[in-house]
């Protein structure tokens, strides 16, 4: 009949609602003065909270795992659907763990309370790669040790210079090892190289970064070869190993130079041989017919041996040894000559004397060279000498030595005229009294010229000498 018919009905349509978090952590380091990562620098982390499902979440909170030191501070209330929260976390900073692993991660739970009282929770990761260098250093030092003057070390010969190196003399050698990189090194260890005799001792095996390690060394003991070459060369090799077993090593030399001195102390004297053959100092004038020469002592008072010593002048001397080593001596004589009349002529037999004799370098300076630097050395080391042939010829040896010129002269006189102890007897007569008076007169012409003469003499000898004679009887001793 078209009449309207309702009715009211009330029906319920359950909806689905999702407790939901998400969580969204970065980490960065933050550069500092290095170069590299160090232990100490700060790490940024960040973490961001997101309301994922359709439920109001309240108070949501967040903690890092395992670093109860890490405070992580998010804000009270409640967080829509679909909103975001940025908690603060606390300040970290690389330790050398972190540093030495390469990597820092980090690790974060998240929750959230929904509205009927369950909890919603996420985790999250961040992470930073730490670069690693791992970097071994090494310096080498090594000078000459001082002596005391009471000191057994060294071997000082009597009569030598002794600021000289000379074998026995010690080289102090030390030496320090340090870690320039930014991670611990392991198994530390350092040789001298060719010098077994000079074992490297390190108090440590670990090192961190920036650590150093003083190790110790026994002293090197100069050789003789040491001195003739005029440098003893160290090379240190230093090794260790990084966190990751990779090995990593480091050098160093230095060559400590050894001054050269060479002096030849020559000192000679005029000897005559007598009748008997007895080789004796000439203390007086001689005369003609005697014979004469002259005698040398040389001491060598530098630091490399000396070869094939001889007289360098016209008055050739023969030494005894041809080779000298530093602290030794020897003699040298010339060959006898015989006084003539020219000689006596002149009043004097002078002599001049030298020696010379040739070493492996030149005089030269002392100094501590590092990286493999020349030393002071002007003379070369010859191969003979390098390849360590013991008796090389003469010549082979480049530089020349030679001692002070001396200057040594004797006095020579005219045997004693007939009668020379008083005037002579009367002359038997021969003829008549004019030819008397002639001898007699002839005898005053002689006795003047002889006065003459004496009073000569002793002029000569009131005279001061150029060459350093000495004594009034003409006796010869060296001068320079």
């Amino acid at each position: 009949d078209g009449t309207a018919v309702r009715t009211d009905t009330a029906a319920e349509v359950p909806l689905l609602r999702r407790d939901a978090v998400a969580a969204d952590a970065t980490a960065a380091i933050v550069p500092g003065a290095g170069t590299v990562p160090l232990a100490g620098y700060e790490v940024r982390l960040g973490l961001v909270l997101r309301n994922t499902g359709n439920t109001t979440l309240h108070d949501p909170t967040a903690l890092a795992d395992d670093r109860p030191d890490l405070d992580v501070d998010c804000p009270t209330g409640d967080l829509a659907p679909g909103a975001t929260v940025t908690c603060t976390v606390g300040s970290h900073h690389l330790s050398q763990a972190d540093v030495d692993a390469g990597r820092l991660d980090v690790a974060f739970t998240a929750r959230g309370t929904g509205p009927d009282g369950q909890s919603a929770e996420t985790h999250a990761v961040t992470g930073v790669d730490v670069e690693r260098l791992p970097v071994l250093g090494a310096t080498l030092t090594a000078h000459l040790a001082t002596v005391d003057a009471g000191d057994s070390v060294g071997s000082v010969a009597a009569g030598t210079d002794d600021r000289l190196a000379r074998p026995g003399d010690h080289v102090e050698v030390a030496v320090e090892i340090r870690n320039a990189g930014n991670v611990t090194l392991h198994d530390l260890a350092a040789e001298l190289v060719e010098s077994v005799d000079a074992p490297v001792t390190c108090p440590i095996a670990t090192l961190a970064p920036g650590g150093t390690v003083s190790c110790t060394v026994p002293d090197h003991e100069l050789t003789q070869d040491d001195v003739e070459r005029g440098v003893v060369p160290f090379v240190l090799t230093a090794s260790a190993t990084d966190p990751t077993g990779v090995a990593v090593d480091a050098r160093d030399d230095v060559r400590v130079g050894l001054r050269a001195g060479n002096v030849l102390d020559l000192r000679t004297t005029v000897v005559e041989r007598a009748r008997d053959g007895a080789v004796r100092p000439v203390t007086g004038p001689v005369h003609q017919g005697d014979r004469i020469a002259v005698h040398g002592s040389v001491r060598h008072t530098g630091n490399l041996v000396v070869h094939g010593l001889r007289g360098a002048d016209a008055d050739a001397l023969d030494c005894a040894d041809r080779t000298l080593q530093p602290g030794g001596a020897t003699t040298c004589d010339g060959a006898f000559h015989i006084v003539t009349a020219a000689d006596v002529r002149a009043g004097v037999v002078r002599f001049t004397t030298e020696v010379e004799g040739r070493v492996s370098r030149a005089d030269g300076g002392s100094e501590h060279v590092g990286g493999g630097s020349g030393t002071t050395q002007t003379g070369a080391v010859t191969a003979d000498h390098r390849t360590g042939r013991s008796t090389p010829a003469e010549d082979a040896w480049p530089v020349t030595v030679a001692s002070p010129v001396r200057h040594d002269e004797v006095r020579v006189e005219a045997p004693a005229a007939a009668g020379a102890a008083g005037i002579p007897a009367a002359l038997a007569f021969t003829g008549t009294t004019a030819v008397a008076g002639g001898l007699v007169g002839a005898l005053g012409l002689v006795l003047l010229g002889t006065a003459l003469v004496v009073v000569r003499r002793r002029a000569d000898r009131t005279e001061p000498s150029a060459q350093g004679v000495t004594g009034d009887g003409g006796a010869g001793h060296g001068e320079e």
